[in-house]
């Protein structure tokens, strides 16, 4: 399946933290707080842990962590509206990530 993960992260230091677990995973940016890729549930859970562990050093501010996946079928009727293309590692389904 296909992972999404988007934040809203007001503290500079966990967001760059935040962004370097999805990076470590594989995932890819497909905007500044959004990361996508092909993860299984395992995988999901260890980075589920981690951004969890990383947010709850915030003292003030904003911490916010979206994480869902949309599968194959859903991923094939998706809209994309943008003045680029979309990106191919979004097109492309069945990433493999061992980690």
């Amino acid at each position: 399946m296909v992972t999404w993960i988007m934040y809203d992260i007001t503290d500079d230091s966990v967001r760059t933290k935040v962004a370097s677990i999805c990076l470590d995973y594989g995932l890819n940016r497909f905007q500044k707080s959004v990361f996508c890729g092909e993860t299984d549930q395992k995988i999901r859970e260890k980075i589920q842990v981690r951004i969890m562990e990383k947010i709850k050093t915030v003292d003030e501010g904003v911490a916010e962590v979206f994480i869902f996946t949309i599968c194959d079928t859903c991923m094939k009727n998706r809209i994309y509206i943008g003045t680029t293309s979309e990106p191919d590692f979004v097109k492309l389904p069945g990433l493999i990530i061992i980690g």
